[in-house]
């Protein structure tokens, strides 16, 4: 069954895409990726033609990938048309090639086009702690921890709508930075992958644990005053992951009681606290 590696940008899609490729997943010939740029020095791991039509696909609806646009109309055959031509065009490269997949953050916004395309998927979403990806957008991008929050917001409810927990594999961006072979092996297993020995020295080569620039908590989140819905999110999400909810406050799953989620509304976050949080860091 085809795989479809999604998740929010600065979350983790480029290593699980590199890990799962090393682990047998087929993902495009050299020529078909993405070259690596000075933010993802390792590589992308992303099919260049699927991306462009990722990128066609949101400006045909009048937005892109950091300014999520209105879908409802994405399966409407009159707007999609030449796009539909294009993917196949792509698609027909993965013929024969068993197993196979693609890696787009873009695709969390774009899944319907790419279920109707392709059949049944597995879906795998990549998550990690909000905080550390709009971090991620602010040093790469210069955008702000409110708005890098809103996105991961905005990208995670796309995946849960167009997703049933029997469809998707959630995993852990911290995962990696722990026993990345376990975390590789539960989600291969999932997937129908059983990596070699050899696979599994290479996953183990894979991890940098110097591209990982910060670390926190859920506590964090109620800290800063992160939106309840995020909140909600992320713990559920963290649940599907199997992670561990008690723990340090370094630890990423570190959750207070469900009582106490904030309930204050999106735009009160705190600047100041994030500042005291990543000195403490």
């Amino acid at each position: 069954m085809p795989v479809c590696i999604a998740g929010m940008h600065r979350s983790g899609t480029s290593l699980m895409a590199r890990l799962l490729n090393v682990s047998g997943l087929y993902l495009g010939t050299e020529q078909d990726m993405l070259p690596a740029g000075p933010t993802n020095p390792d590589g992308h791991w992303e099919h260049e033609g699927i991306v462009q039509v990722n990128e066609e696909l949101l400006a045909e609806f009048g937005g892109g990938w950091d300014y999520p646009p209105d879908l409802t109309e994405l399966l409407v055959e009159s707007r999609i048309a030449r796009h539909v031509a294009s993917a196949r065009r792509h698609l027909n490269g993965f013929g024969g090639r068993e197993p196979w997949g693609w890696k787009d953050p873009r695709n969390s916004l774009t899944l319907p086009f790419w279920q109707r395309l392709v059949g049944p998927m597995t879906v795998v979403v990549c998550v990690r702690n909000p905080l550390e990806v709009a971090l991620s957008l602010r040093m790469r991008n210069g955008s702000t921890m409110a708005f890098g929050l809103a996105l991961w917001t905005a990208y995670t409810q796309a995946i849960l709508r167009a997703t049933t927990p029997a469809t998707r594999v959630v995993t852990h961006y911290a995962r990696y930075h722990g026993d990345p072979v376990a975390e590789v092996g539960r989600v291969a297993a999932r997937i129908g992958l059983t990596p070699t020995d050899e696979q599994i020295e290479r996953v183990r080569d894979a991890v940098r644990p110097d591209l990982r620039h910060s670390r926190f908590s859920f506590a964090d989140l109620l800290e800063v005053r992160a939106s309840a819905v995020l909140c909600r999110i992320y713990r559920e999400l963290c649940a599907e992951a199997d992670a561990p909810t008690q723990g340090g406050l370094d630890s990423p799953w570190t959750a207070p009681d469900a009582g106490s989620d904030p309930t204050e509304a999106p735009g009160r976050f705190d600047y100041a606290v994030m500042e005291q949080l990543r000195e403490r860091r």
